[in-house]
């Protein structure tokens, strides 16, 4: 999909060197998109030089700037509402009670402090602080296999309880036990 958007462009940045002066609306028409599309590329493609080939490629859609990390105030609370669960709580508190209590935190409201907004940053803190465990990698032994033809194994239920069928079919239940009576 990209290459369509690079053709899109490129032809877009042709048309505006063989017809400098049409209007956004003709170089819409002719490009197949629209006056908002044409707008933003025609000031991208006249703020470089013409013959960079870089800005057609565009832009990257990822976050520029990580966002701020959290503050050792708020990893402290978080930590302790998850080792001392507030107002009795009865047990121990996952990620969304967590958040639930933390918002409710007028010590933290009251220093302006930045809180986490999302149940996976706080059980990535969580696991982070040895509140929770992961999972140990299960070690299977393989198992020592009999020889060919050595060994047979047969899986029955309570074979006297359905009658044989002369033609080797098995009576089972609805429409075809009726058959088989």
């Amino acid at each position: 999909m990209e290459a369509v958007y690079y053709a899109a462009r490129a032809n877009l940045r042709r048309l505006m060197i063989l017809h400098p002066s049409w209007t956004r609306t003709q170089l819409a028409q002719a490009t197949g998109m629209s006056r908002s599309w044409v707008d933003k590329w025609r000031k991208r493609l006249l703020s470089v030089p013409a013959d960079d080939e870089q800005v057609l490629r565009g832009l990257s859609r990822a976050p520029h700037h990580p966002p701020p990390k959290l503050d050792s105030q708020v990893i402290d609370r978080l930590l302790e509402i998850r080792d001392d669960p507030p107002e009795g709580l009865g047990r121990t508190p996952g990620p969304k009670a967590i958040l639930y209590y933390l918002h409710r935190d007028e010590t933290l409201k009251e220093r302006k402090l930045r809180l986490p907004k999302s149940t996976r940053t706080v059980h990535r803190l969580l696991k982070e602080n040895g509140r929770i465990a992961s999972r140990l990698p299960t070690i299977t032994e393989p198992l020592e296999r009999p020889p060919a033809m050595q060994h047979w194994q047969l899986d029955f239920k309570d074979a006297s309880s359905v009658p044989a069928d002369p033609h080797g079919k098995k009576a089972t239940c609805g429409r075809d036990a009726q058959y088989h009576r």
